[in-house]
């Protein structure tokens, strides 16, 4: 489990995002380039991953990142950083405009469910639980 002087966290992201106009271009060298660009700038901010897998038209991303990280900007230093890596090596990429498209999905993964959180922290003392929405 990392850990720094104070703190220790379990902080598991799956993160997809996609190519502009969802083409498929992440096939051959480009999706090796890419999957190294990836590796590099995970190992560059201390995000372990977890898992990568790079598809012709999207990429999923499963990592392990510390609190200090968000997920925003996680996945601007990815986007930033591989868009600047496959332009460079490939510059037709960079005449169609932007690589990827605006947007991205996150979801946080964990090995607690939320309804065993939750009754865990309703059996601590007396806790209220609050109204979800």
């Amino acid at each position: 489990m990392p850990r720094l002087k104070h703190a220790k966290w379990r902080i598991m992201y799956h993160i997809v995002w996609i190519p502009k106009y969802r083409k498929k271009i992440l096939k051959g060298h480009i999706a090796e380039k890419l999957r190294k660009a990836i590796m590099d700038k995970t190992r560059e901010l201390d995000v372990e991953t977890i898992a990568l897998a790079v598809m012709p038209d999207h990429i999923h991303l499963i990592a392990s990142a510390p609190p200090s990280i968000s997920p925003s900007e996680l996945v601007r230093h990815l986007k930033g950083y591989t868009a600047r890596r496959l332009g460079e090596e490939y510059p037709w990429l960079r005449r169609r405009g932007h690589i990827w498209a605006r947007g991205y999905w996150v979801s946080t993964l964990g090995d607690v469910s939320i309804e065993k959180a939750l009754n865990y922290v309703l059996s601590q003392g007396k806790p209220k639980a609050l109204n979800r929405r």
